[in-house]
């Protein structure tokens, strides 16, 4: 459709890699697979059990990681 995805939240990051450059996505899982987020270049893992804090804090990285790349580019450090 029409509709616009601006991130994807998802136990199971590798049914998106066909997106992987367009949408940001954040892996929530029980034990996450350390070497996932090396196929994406916006991507936060979370351990289960997280707060509802730093679910919203990954939300917000992630969003503001997909805004730049729909502007000017964000550099990333670390």
């Amino acid at each position: 459709g029409g509709e616009k995805v601006d991130l994807v939240i998802t136990n199971h990051p590798d049914d998106f890699f066909e997106v992987a450059e367009k949408v940001p996505i954040l892996y929530l899982a029980a034990a996450p697979d350390p070497e996932m987020g090396s196929h994406f270049p916006a991507f936060r893992a979370l351990k289960k059990p997280f707060l509802p804090e730093q679910l919203l804090a990954a939300v917000e990285e992630l969003a503001g990681e997909g805004q730049s790349r729909a502007g000017e580019p964000q550099s990333r450090e670390g």
